[in-house]
């Protein structure tokens, strides 16, 4: 990739038309994977539409992708400018929405707290570990032995799990909950509302959430600014180990420390954590699944193994359909021009399977992973496709998309490992479950992965090893080379 007029290129096919008249919003919004796929039969895996009334870039190769988000012109990709129309009002300043020096300021705070080092040394293990035990005896008490949304469960343990980690909330203190839980789901009707300013044919019925999302954001800042207050008076951290919560505010001033747990408080991360829990538990219940008995065994038992069933889940089921950009100046990727002022959306799951990095994409195949873990670092690097790290001289493990990538990958992608870890091991550990119905499990994409219809399942508390066996510890493996 170079910027402005070093080489020339012709625009991606396809057509951004008029505005208003040719927007494809509506039947994206619809159906976003059939959309997709259906522009890559008719153009190929680059191609151009128009999608919230602007000009839109759509890249769905894996090759494509990794230069958008680290190749060596990724700077003239602005997320900031790809998110703040959806997010101004609903967040405040975040290192999300930074982009420059604020950016890098805050980005290297995050780091001491969020770093790879950081989570490998066990920095909120304790933490981690406290919460599955809560998590497994509010998951017997509320739906053990009765059938259940599993979604819907998966969602509201996470919500549960979250508030806990990155706020100090006490899982068992229901009104607390109760109470940041309805904000949080106000707040995430702000998140997917479609801005006023944005005129959009047949989605008029999103836009009437933003100004109630504003004041929900508006209240869970002052929650978060009186426990903010409340912990400053506290001697050393909480007796259930450190917190995030904890680590903002020792590198974080009042103000930032507010806007970054709004942020890792919000919908979001309940709803990733869900929709690839819901996806582990079909894969390990599927009949057609190879060895599942053996399996689900191992995961239990080997951490290794379950890694591996967990990067496979992230690769084949991302919680989010896209990472969107929009260009700060033209440049170009390969044969084509991105234009300044376009929108730019990597569309993930597409990425994640492309037959050309990953052979039998569409497979879900743990397996795969112990193939690469036994490869060394310069063939690995060699089979993602050398334009996909162009310009760099260090080996790159083979990338997936679903926390994004390169320099504005998601600062939380290393404390997510241990976490769906800890929680995979506590669910295996502690319950079998079984499928009450075999319905669809097509997934609808938007806002986020989860399955169209509910599925049922029932939990079943079983006698087994402890989630703090010594071989399930979340401190025990170093998870940043997993990512």
């Amino acid at each position: 990739m170079s910027k402005g007029k070093a080489k020339r290129a012709s625009l991606p096919p396809g057509s951004v038309g008029s505005t208003v008249f040719s927007d494809s919003s509506y039947a994206f919004w619809k159906d976003p994977m059939g959309f997709v796929r259906g522009k890559v039969e008719d153009h190929g895996p680059i191609f151009q539409c128009r999608i919230m009334n602007q000009s839109t870039i759509v890249v769905t190769s894996h090759a494509g992708a990794s230069e958008v988000l680290s190749g060596p012109a990724a700077d003239a990709f602005s997320l900031p400018q790809g998110y703040s129309q959806f997010l101004d009002g609903i967040f405040g300043p975040n290192l999300m929405l930074s982009e420059g020096g604020a950016h890098q300021r805050l980005a290297s705070m995050l780091h001491e707290v969020l770093g790879p080092d950081v989570i490998d040394a066990g920095r909120f293990s304790e933490r981690i570990a406290h919460i599955m035990d809560q998590l497994a005896a509010y998951l017997e008490t509320q739906v053990g032995g009765k059938p259940c949304d599993l979604y819907d469960v998966m969602k509201q343990a996470a919500t549960r799990a979250s508030l806990s980690l990155f706020l100090d909330v006490d899982i068992e203190d229901d009104a607390a909950v109760a109470e940041l839980i309805d904000l949080t789901k106000t707040h995430w009707h702000g998140i997917i509302s479609v801005p006023v300013k944005v005129k959009i044919p047949g989605l008029s019925f999103m836009q009437s959430k933003r100004s109630v999302a504003s004041g929900a954001a508006t209240k869970l800042k002052s929650i978060i600014a009186k426990r903010y207050s409340d912990a400053t008076s506290r001697i050393g951290p909480s007796q259930s180990g450190e917190t995030v919560f904890d680590g903002l505010r020792d590198v974080l001033n009042v103000d930032e420390t507010v806007e970054h747990t709004l942020l890792f408080i919000s919908a979001l991360i309940p709803k990733a954590v869900a929709a690839m829990m819901t996806q582990l538990m079909l894969v390990l219940e599927r009949p057609d699944t190879d060895g599942i008995e053996s399996l689900r065994d191992a995961i239990r038992h080997d951490k290794g193994c379950r890694h591996r069933v967990l990067r496979e889940v992230e690769r084949c089921f991302p919680p989010f359909f896209a990472c969107r950009r929009v260009v700060k100046e033209t440049t170009t990727c390969g044969e084509y021009t991105f234009p300044e002022g376009y929108t730019v959306m990597v569309v993930i799951p597409l990425a994640n399977t492309d037959s050309d990095i990953f052979p039998g994409g569409e497979i879900f195949s743990p397996q795969r992973w112990e193939t690469h873990e036994r490869e060394s670092a310069d063939k690995v690097a060699e089979e993602s496709a050398a334009a996909s790290c162009a310009g760099s001289t260090n080996p790159k493990p083979l990338p997936i998309f679903t926390y994004g990538f390169g320099g504005r990958a998601c600062t939380g992608r290393f404390l997510m490992a241990p976490f769906l870890d800890a929680f995979t091991a506590m669910l295996v550990s502690r319950f079998d479950w079984k499928l009450e119905q075999t319905g669809t499990e097509k997934l609808k994409w938007l806002p986020t992965a989860r399955p169209v219809e509910p599925i049922q399942i029932t939990l079943i508390r079983r006698s087994g090893e402890p989630i703090n066996n010594p071989d399930n510890t979340p401190q025990a493996v170093a998870y940043s080379t997993m990512l």
